[in-house]
This record gives C-alpha cells, structure tokens and sequence, in this order.
C-alpha cells in the first residue's frame, strides 16, 4: 500500500527471480522510473487495486505504470475501484482476499535467488 505499493512495483522488477508476483493497493512509481521494469530477468505479474478518489495516486499515473508493464510483455490485473480513496483499512478485508486469490496460484520457476549489487562490504 502506498509508499510499500511504490517500492514492491520496482522490487518486483529488480528481484524477478525472488518474488513470484507483486500485488499493490494505491501505488505508482514516476515515469521517470519505468526504466527499472527493463531490469527484470523474468516476467513478473503484477496486480493493481487503486481508488477512483485516491487523492495521492491519480488514475492516469496508475495507468502510466499498467500500460509501462504491459508494453514490456509482463502480466498485469488492474482494478479500479469506484468512489474508493487512498484508505486502505476501508477495503483490507476485500482487498486482501483478492491479492491472495491472484497471489495463491502463483510460483517461481525455481528457487527464490536475489540479485547481488555492488560489493558485499
């Protein structure tokens, strides 16, 4: 959610062969960022829930992030949801269920492996 939404869209990316999917409520990275999605080895699929009245993540920003992912061949749910805003606790119960549900059937290819960067210090 939020901030957490943000940092799992470019994780999702950066760590393809760590996590097997990526679910967020009320989150986008800026277009300036599309750039990390060309660092994923693997196709992540990603599942977005956002708000119609999200007064910090406009709907065309959203957008931007689903159509960004797209256009690199990742697979992306998308759901908006009517008159919702940027509270998440007002929709955990239903939001939750629904990222479990696309969550639950997905796994990696084989085990979980991070991405060294830089020099272990």
């Amino acid at each position: 959610h939020s901030a957490g939404a943000c940092m799992a869209l470019e994780m999702g990316a950066f760590e393809s062969n760590y996590f097997a999917a990526v679910a967020i409520h009320a989150g986008a990275i800026p277009t300036e960022d599309f750039g990390a999605f060309d660092w994923a080895t693997r196709k992540t699929p990603y599942a977005f829930w956002i708000g119609t009245r999200d007064q910090f993540f406009a709907l065309d920003w959203v957008k931007a992030n689903r159509d960004a992912l797209k256009s690199r061949g990742f697979p992306v749910e998308y759901t908006e949801m009517p008159g919702h805003d940027h509270n998440y606790y007002s929709v955990a119960k239903d939001v939750n269920r629904q990222a479990w549900d696309f969550l639950k059937p997905l796994k990696l290819p084989s085990d979980p492996r991070y991405t060294p960067y830089g020099e272990a210090r």
